[in-house]
């Protein structure tokens, strides 16, 4: 890489010079100036692909966030209506039982039949109700399921170019690089 090559001269140089009495001998002053426009002009393309690699990562983190709160958004208002419904149908049913429990009252066997019947719609109404909330907590899990494996995906990619990143560099390029804590 010219970037390197670059770094390599620019050492050599400063490291050819010497001091008398604190003064720099063999230390030119334009001779560096050139090798620092050399290495900036080499620069800015690499640090631009790293940087627009961080960018659409980070985009892409982000997007995955607002998917991921819109979809966690969406299953719980989807949760809280198929509650509610659960709800008011056994509300509704529950209802219907006490009705009809009261109009038998007068007659006693009629009174054990609806007696049984409205513990019967009362229980499949509840039983409904706990399958219903079932469902909609397996809907909200499973959408979370789909929202961990989005974001898997994504921090596969950043980790791919992070990785691909670090290969294209020789030792002493990564040893300049910032780690995770530096950034």
């Amino acid at each position: 890489m010219e970037v390197i090559k670059a770094l390599e001269e620019l050492r050599q140089h400063l490291e050819s010079t010497r001091q008398f009495l604190g003064i720099t001998v063999g230390l030119n002053k334009e001779e560096c100036a050139v090798m620092l426009r050399k290495l900036h002009a080499l620069l800015p393309e690499e640090i631009r692909q790293a940087a627009q690699i961080r960018d659409e990562a980070q985009r892409v983190l982000n997007t995955a966030k607002q998917e991921a709160e819109t979809i966690e958004n969406r299953a719980r208002i989807e949760a809280q209506h198929v509650l509610d419904a659960a709800r008011k149908e056994g509300e509704q049913a529950l209802q219907r039982a006490r009705m009809e429990q009261e109009r038998m009252l007068n007659e006693n066997e009629i009174l054990r039949i609806a007696k049984a019947e409205a513990d019967k719609t009362r229980a499949a109404a509840e039983t409904e109700a706990n399958r219903l909330r079932r469902e909609a907590d397996q809907y909200a899990h499973d959408v979370l399921t789909k929202l961990e494996n989005v974001v898997s995906r994504v921090l596969g990619t950043v980790e791919k170019g992070r990785s691909e990143l670090q290969r294209s560099l020789k030792p002493q390029d990564a040893a300049a690089l910032p780690t995770d804590g530096e950034q």
